[in-house]
């Protein structure tokens, strides 16, 4: 049985928010304490240089402040000072596309998937193929 993309991001939210409420339940394998994937095995690892944070689907505006605080939170505890500016920007989401690309003097050089946000697998040939399509 398939569910939306919409149904499952629903579900998921709800999950979250019942484990926010009960944490002694919260399990190693629950869906909300994986951040995308890890890379597959046949791909060679790409570190990413910038952390590739999730947003874990915002559905109100106290969950995007919930967000900008832990944004900040981090950013305090890496040494930045405590009143560093963050601009955000927001995109319709699409399931399953997440690619970092890295450009030396105008030439793409490295593309990797998003992977767990630190670790992803190298795409450039996919990239190069998808950057065609836009």
């Amino acid at each position: 049985m398939e569910i939306s993309d919409a149904a499952l991001d629903s579900l998921k939210h709800e999950l979250y928010e019942l484990e926010m409420q009960n944490p002694e339940f919260i399990t190693p394998d629950s869906p909300t304490q994986r951040i995308g994937g890890k890379p597959l095995k046949g791909f060679k690892k790409a570190a990413h240089i910038v952390p590739q944070w999730s947003f874990n689907d915002a559905f109100s505006e106290d969950e995007v402040r919930e967000f900008d605080k832990r944004v900040k939170r981090f950013l305090a505890d890496s040494g930045e000072p405590g009143d560093v500016r963050t601009d955000y920007m927001a995109e319709l989401k699409i399931d399953g596309l997440h690619i970092v690309l890295t450009y030396k003097k105008g030439l793409l050089v490295a593309g990797a998937t998003r992977g767990d946000g630190k670790i992803g697998k190298t795409s450039r040939r996919t990239s190069k193929r998808s950057i065609a399509f836009l």
